[in-house]
């Protein structure tokens, strides 16, 4: 589910990287996941954070660097979504995804990142 209150949140902190022109998380108590394109496609970040699922070791169904984006965008227990995009000063597109409640917490990836039903 979306909210609308949730994304008058984001649209502070998507216009803060457009100003800031860099990726810079904002440390709230929601999971996040940032990214910038330089191509006119905002949907390539949500395409390259649920790309990251290649190296997600659903043996070990623990946290990992290389695919927090990944993991926090199918959290199952996440109910709220907001998801922004700004164009910088830059040229560059920045979008913002914050999810409530945050994902990615110690000892809940089992039931929280399910293997896809189309490719085991």
């Amino acid at each position: 589910m979306i909210s609308a209150d949730y994304m008058d949140v984001q649209t502070w902190h998507w216009k803060k990287l457009g100003v800031i022109d860099k990726l810079e998380y904002s440390n709230g108590n929601y999971g996040e996941n940032i990214c910038f394109r330089v191509d006119d496609d905002p949907v390539k970040c949500v395409e390259q954070w649920y790309n990251e699922s290649r190296e997600y070791d659903y043996s070990k169904a623990e946290y990992s660097d290389g695919t927090r984006h990944f993991t926090q965008l199918i959290w199952k227990s996440s109910k709220l979504m907001g998801v922004a995009q700004h164009r910088g000063t830059s040229g560059k597109i920045f979008v913002v995804a914050r999810y409530m409640p945050a994902g990615n917490s110690a000892g809940q990836f089992v039931k929280n990142v399910p293997r896809s039903k189309f490719n085991g």
